[in-house]
C-alpha cells in the first residue's frame, strides 16, 4: 500500500508504545531461523534506543510475523558499538590490583615519614642553634666570673690549694670549670679519699670535700702516712708536718708482696695503740712506736725513756692493767723498768720486767 506522503507528519506525531517484549520473543520464534541473529541484533538495538529515548516518544508495539516499524530508522540513529562511549572499568580485583593498592600505600606512608623528618630535623637544627647562642653566652659573660669560693671538711688544704688542683680561678668563668673532672683530680690528691663540686648561680663554687687523718707513720722502706684502718696512703715528703707515732716491724718486701696483709697488720697495731691511748698508763708514758713482731704480736715504746711493754696478742686491756700496777709499784721502790714482758699468752698471770 503507498503510503500518502501528507501522512508523514501524522505518522512522525504519533505516541510511540513501549516495545512489548513478549511480542518481539513471538516474532523471532516465528522468524526463519537464518534471520534468528539478525532480529536477535535488531531487538537488542531497538531496546537501547528506546532507553535513550525522551520520556514522550514511545515505541508502538510489533504485529507477530512483521518487522516492528521504525526500526530501521532507530538503527540508524544508534551509534555503532564501536564508536559508543564505554562505561568505566571497575577495578579490577587480581593480584596486580593489590600490587599497586600496596605500592601507593607504601608512597604515602614514606612522603608521611619525610615530613615527620624533615620537621624533626628542623627543630633540632633550631634547637641546637639556640643552644650554642646560649652556651657561647653563658660561658663569655662577667655576669658568670667566679668570684666567690665555699669550702667544707678541709684542714690540710685551704681554699687557693684546692683551686689549684681543680684548674681554676677567681675571676675565671663558672662555666669554665668542669665539674666531673674537678671532682677526679681533687679525689687523685693522697688526701682527700671524696670531692663534691656544685655551682651556685650567678658566681658561687660550692666544694665539699672529705680528707684522710694520718694516724701513723709507718716505716717500711719509705715512710708512709697510714690512716686508722691501716691505709697506706701517702708517702712522707718535707711538706708534711706531723707529729704521729711510728709503726716498725714490717719492710718493703712485705709491703709488695702483699699490700693488703701489711695494711691489716698497720690497723692490728694501731689498735694496740688506741687502747694504750685511753688507758690512764699513757698519762705517765707517751706513746712513741708501736712495733709489729713475725708472729703479729705487738710491742709498745712508751715514754721519753724508751721504756718497751711487750703486749703479745689481743686482748690488751687487761695487759696494760698489769703494766700500770708495775709501774706504781717499782715507783714507790724508786725504781725504773726498762721492759716489762705481758706477752707470754701461755701463761698470762707471769710477767717478766728487767730494770733499767
Amino acid at each position: 500500500m503507498k503510503r500518502n506522503p501528507d501522512d508523514a507528519p501524522r505518522a512522525s506525531n504519533r505516541r510511540v508504545r513501549p516495545v512489548d517484549d513478549a511480542a518481539v520473543e513471538a516474532a523471532l520464534q516465528a522468524a526463519p531461523r537464518s534471520e534468528a541473529k539478525a532480529s536477535e541484533n535488531r531487538r537488542v538495538r531497538v531496546a537501547a534506543a528506546t532507553a535513550s529515548a525522551p520520556a514522550g516518544d514511545e515505541v508502538p508495539p510489533a504485529a507477530p510475523g512483521k518487522k516492528p516499524a521504525g526500526n530501521r530508522k532507530l538503527a540508524k540513529d544508534v551509534p555503532p558499538s564501536s564508536s559508543r562511549p564505554s562505561p568505566p572499568a571497575a577495578p579490577s580485583s587480581g593480584p596486580g590490583f593489590f600490587a599497586r593498592l600496596r605500592a601507593s600505600e607504601r608512597l604515602a606512608t614514606g612522603v608521611s615519614v619525610l615530613r615527620s623528618a624533615f620537621g624533626v630535623a628542623l627543630a633540632v637544627g633550631v634547637a641546637g642553634g639556640l643552644a650554642v647562642v646560649g652556651h657561647r653566652y653563658v660561658t663569655t659573660s662577667p655576669r658568670f666570673a667566679l668570684h666567690e669560693v665555699h669550702v667544707t671538711g678541709a684542714v690540710v688544704h685551704d681554699e687557693a690549694s684546692l683551686l689549684h688542683l681543680i684548674g681554676t680561678e677567681t675571676g675565671k668563668n663558672l662555666f669554665s670549670v668542669d665539674l666531673a673532672a674537678g671532682r677526679h683530680k681533687l679525689e687523685a690528691d693522697p688526701w682527700i679519699s671524696k670531692a663534691e663540686l656544685a655551682r651556685t648561680l650567678p658566681g658561687t663554687l660550692d666544694i665539699r670535700i672529705t680528707e684522710r687523718k694520718a694516724a701513723a707513720l709507718v716505716a717500711c722502706g719509705e715512710s708512709f702516712l697510714a690512716t686508722r684502718e691501716g691505709e697506706l696512703f701517702k708517702v712522707v715528703d718535707e711538706t708534711d708536718k706531723i707529729d704521729l707515732p711510728v709503726v716498725t716491724g714490717l719492710d718493703a718486701q712485705t709491703l709488695t708482696a702483699d699490700r693488703k696483709g701489711a695494711e691489716a697488720r698497720v690497723a692490728r697495731a694501731l689498735d694496740a695503740a688506741a687502747e694504750y691511748e685511753h688507758h690512764p698508763l699513757a698519762q705517765r708514758w707517751t706513746l712513741e712506736e708501736i712495733h709489729v713482731e713475725p708472729d703479729d704480736g705487738v710491742t709498745l715504746i712508751v715514754g721519753k725513756q724508751a721504756i718497751t711493754l711487750a703486749l703479745g696478742h689481743a686482748p690488751w686491756r687487761k695487759k696494760l692493767d698489769e703494766a700500770f700496777a708495775i709501774a706504781g709499784e717499782l715507783d714507790r721502790r724508786g725504781k725504773k723498768p726498762d721492759v716489762v714482758m705481758l706477752d707470754n699468752d701461755a701463761r698470762p698471770e707471769r710477767v717478766v720486767v728487767r730494770m733499767r
